[in-house]
């Protein structure tokens, strides 16, 4: 019902366009004709414009699949009811099925009435993902593309993606011993495997869309002079990607990685993203843009978007942990205790480590050989999956409890020592009312060391904590902390070239 006053809202006199003021063609309406920016600064900005939407690790906050399919039957009805030629006999029919639907949501339990395991929890949020976002991410990328064409004079790039998705289900270890490195690399593979599966969806439906014979030079070439150039290109990606669905799934139910020649399967999204926008720039140079603007585009956007990785998984931890896991290496190599040490005693030798290339641990030998507690092998082990773990696969490092920079080096050490080649983002949580008004003096600090400045090139994304803060303080006065100390962390990153983002625990 409110998409329906939204569209009557939309639609002015003979059918003028007049935008609602929140929406994305009403901001881009004001932007502009207020003067406020010029098409091309809008435009680049959209094109820069990078928005991560994360699924946080909330189990009784996980709608039910079951309710997710009937509430989409509802809105489905519901539109069919708005369609001006139904007949006295199809307006009943339509009746009894929303009739039908109501009673079966009412009968229906909403809620989970058993804690689920990470595992169910995060094949809950990749249900969310496949029943509404990936239909949902298309339509408004289109809806975008269109208002840019409109008021911008430019389209949207097809492989951009101003909205991205991510996860904690199954990364979040903050306090929970649910969460091992094992069932962090099982939601990956669920994950991948869940990708392929949609992605291997589209494809097949493309081939029966794509029976075009005309041509790029390109694509005749690749195809090798096919009749059927566009069928014999999106043959060949589904077989690799039937092959990538058989490959996760095995290492989903396994648990290990099972060695496949990478030529048979999908692990890297810039692999199926060059034939699919090398099909489409074809069919642009052959005159048809009406062919190549239907579901190839809203596949390119897709994989723009989701990635072949569909949710990369964030890893969440305690600082302390980091430090208990340091404390050992130290003790095993009779430095001393680091949890004994001043804040810049350990920001000395953590810089100092990361400058060097010598490792802290002996490479190959279990570390459960070595003596440590069993919550040290699990803090080292989860490193050691991040190095194994194809890559795209996660995306931020969490740090809970961060209250000095000591604690954002130990993060960046232990990547490094575990030989992971593309180190995630290491993000600092700052979440107390006391954590935030240190954070300015953090960054700061961190900010001026150059071990760190070098390892970081130019990019830091903070996250700040809202439901701690205003627990400790009121919602007000943590409000008011919460942007003071971002204004704060803004200019000292400005002050050291250091562009920032901000992750929002809201």
């Amino acid at each position: 019902h409110r998409i329906r006053r939204l569209r009557q809202r939309m639609m002015g006199h003979d059918g003028a366009l007049s935008p609602k003021e929140d929406s994305c063609d009403g901001t881009v309406h004001r932007l502009v004709f207020d003067k406020l920016k010029s098409p091309k600064d809008v435009h680049e900005a959209l094109c820069r414009q990078s928005v991560e939407i994360v699924l946080t690790a909330h189990p009784t906050e996980v709608n039910r699949r079951t309710m997710l399919a009937k509430h989409q039957r509802v809105k489905e009805i519901l539109e069919a009811f708005d369609r001006a030629d139904n007949s006295p006999y199809e307006i009943r029919q339509l009746n009894r099925q929303l009739h039908s639907e109501i009673a079966s949501i009412w009968e229906t339990d909403e809620l989970r009435r058993s804690k689920p395991t990470p595992v169910e929890e995060a094949r809950g949020g990749l249900n969310v993902v496949e029943n509404v976002l990936w239909r949902a991410v298309p339509d408004f990328l289109r809806k975008l593309d269109d208002v840019s064409k409109a008021q911008l004079g430019e389209p949207l790039p097809l492989d951009v993606a101003p909205i991205k998705m991510a996860s904690w289900m199954g990364g979040d270890r903050d306090g929970n011993p649910n969460v091992t490195p094992a069932i962090t690399k099982e939601v990956c593979n669920i994950s991948r495997w869940t990708a392929a599966r949609l992605f291997l969806g589209d494809i097949r439906t493309l081939q029966k869309e794509l029976s075009v014979r005309g041509a790029s030079d390109e694509l005749i070439e690749y195809s090798k002079g096919a009749r059927e150039p566009y069928r014999y290109v999106l043959k060949e990606l589904e077989q690799r990607l039937t092959e990538t669905v058989k490959w996760t799934e095995e290492n989903a139910v396994t648990g290990q990685t099972t060695p496949l020649d990478e030529t048979q399967i999908f692990t890297n999204t810039a692999e199926l993203m060059e034939p699919l926008q090398m099909m489409h720039q074809s069919l642009i140079s052959q005159g048809r843009p009406e062919i190549a603007d239907g579901l190839l585009t809203d596949t390119i956007r897709r994989l723009a978007a989701f990635g072949l990785s569909m949710l990369p998984l964030d890893l969440r931890q305690e600082s302390s942990r980091h430090a208990e896991a340091l404390d050992a290496i130290t003790q095993r190599l009779e430095l001393g205790s680091y949890l004994s040490w001043d804040e810049t005693t350990r920001r000395e030798w953590l810089c100092k480590e990361i400058s060097s290339k010598r490792p802290l641990l002996p490479k190959g030998t279990p570390l459960r050989k070595l003596g440590f507690s069993d919550t040290v092998v699990d803090t080292l082990e989860t490193f050691e999956l991040v190095a194994k773990l194809t890559p795209g696969s996660l995306g931020a490092y969490v740090i809970s409890q961060c209250q000095q920079a000591s604690d954002v080096l130990a993060v960046t050490l232990l990547q490094i020592d575990a030989g992971v080649l593309e180190p995630l983002r290491v993000v600092p949580l700052f979440e107390t009312l006391d954590d935030l008004e240190r954070s300015a003096a953090t960054m700061e600090a961190l900010f001026s060391m150059p071990a760190y400045k070098d390892h970081i090139r130019g990019k830091q994304e903070i996250m700040v904590g809202y439901s701690d803060s205003a627990k400790d303080a009121g919602r007000l006065a943590a409000s008011w902390a919460q942007y003071k100390c971002q204004e704060e962390m803004v200019q000292i990153g400005a002050n050291h070239g250091i562009e920032l983002t901000f992750f929002h625990g809201k």
